[in-house]
């Protein structure tokens, strides 16, 4: 099975995904910098993408586009992650390129459901 990519510059987020995934039987990978999430897209396929909007080397959108030229099937997989409400710049992102998102803070439930839906649409 494919894992999961985490990326998220707040070390505790992105262990707390990585450890609930754990538990309910899903594999992940955690990366804390844009730089080093591209270069794991290099070294493994994943099932999908949980990145977060600000990070300290790149901008989610700019992560996106990054990601999607060199791995354009992940387009679709893409969850952004975000505790930015009413932010401009958020918000064309997410019409323009119409990814999955999940508003910090969020319920883990909401993330196993995400995960869920993108298992069954890996399948098809």
């Amino acid at each position: 099975m494919k894992r999961l990519l985490i990326v998220d510059d707040e070390k505790d987020v992105a262990e707390l995904l990585h450890i609930f995934f754990s538990v309910i039987g899903i594999q992940s990978r955690i990366c804390l910098n844009a730089k080093s999430a591209l270069k794991a897209l290099e070294e493994e396929d994943y099932l999908a993408v949980f990145c977060d909007f600000s990070l300290p080397d790149m901008e989610g959108d700019t992560f996106f586009k990054t990601m999607k030229a060199k791995c354009p099937e992940l387009a679709g997989k893409f969850v952004l992650m975000t505790g930015l409400n009413a932010d401009s710049r958020v918000d064309r992102f997410i019409e323009s390129e119409r990814v999955r998102v999940l508003r910090k803070p969020f319920k883990l439930e909401d993330a196993q459901s995400l995960v869920k839906k993108l298992q069954e649409e890996d399948t098809l």
